[in-house]
């Protein structure tokens, strides 16, 4: 992970977290990276919420600061952070499950969701209360009370999806929420809540329809990557794609 805070570059590695001074675009000779203190260890996530930059790390999560990372939970391996629309909290996806967080001055973890511990790496909210979970073996369904502190379902949804094909995550891509795998991009159905191939965009992006990450530009365009391989896919307005 990396993200470029307060005029400072950090990069977030499987040997801890690294900063060096940041001057803008073209000043990468003069990097100097230096540990920060205390962050040895995986870290899987950097976010920048409410102006407080949250370090997701295989020990918990942290607050970075100055002097060094202060603690702000104990649950182990914080994945990624997803704001919640409409209110000031936080879902946190970790090796046991949805931490819920606050994103207040300066953020506060609030509780671990209490259910069946399963890890999880991918959040994304439908509409309202309700939001998909995913990791690399299974999608759930997951709804939240109306003041999105208390869980009330999680549960496994594995209709249509092709059995032991590698997941690896929930994007939003042109205004359709996608499910990445090895064995293509899914789409859900609604009414007959089952997944079905996106074969109009499996077929356009031939190799890259089992990328394992995306990462929005703008204007809809996106980096998709897949292993060692990279394209910039551009979303044009007849339905068809551009792939450089």
């Amino acid at each position: 992970s990396s993200i470029i805070y307060k005029d400072k570059i950090y990069l977030g590695t499987n040997q801890g977290l690294f900063v060096s001074d940041w001057q803008g675009i073209g000043t990468y000779k003069s990097l100097n990276f230096k540990i920060v203190p205390n962050s040895q260890g995986q870290v899987w996530k950097l976010e920048n919420i409410s102006g407080s930059l949250i370090c997701g790390h295989n020990n918990g999560t942290f607050i970075v600061e100055p002097s060094g990372l202060r603690r702000i939970s104990t649950v182990t391996g914080a994945w990624g952070f997803l704001a919640v629309q409409n209110s000031n909290y936080w879902l946190q996806t970790n090796y046991t499950g949805v931490g819920l967080m606050h994103d207040g001055d300066p953020p506060t973890f609030i509780k671990q969701f209490s259910y069946k511990k399963d890890p999880i790496r991918h959040a994304m909210q439908i509409s309202g209360n309700d939001f998909w979970l995913s990791n690399n073996q299974n999608v759930f369904s997951f709804k939240l009370s109306t003041d999105f502190r208390e869980a009330l379902d999680f549960k496994l949804e594995t209709n249509g999806l092709p059995k032991d094909t590698k997941l690896h995550g929930i994007y939003n891509v042109a205004n359709n929420i996608v499910f990445a795998s090895d064995s293509g991009f899914y789409l859900h159905d609604n009414i007959l809540r089952s997944f079905k191939p996106y074969e109009e965009l499996n077929k356009q992006l031939a190799s890259f329809s089992t990328a394992n990450k995306i990462i929005p530009i703008k204007n809809n365009a996106y980096w998709f990557i897949k292993k060692s391989h990279l394209a910039k896919i551009q979303f044009l307005t007849d339905g068809k794609l551009k792939r450089d």
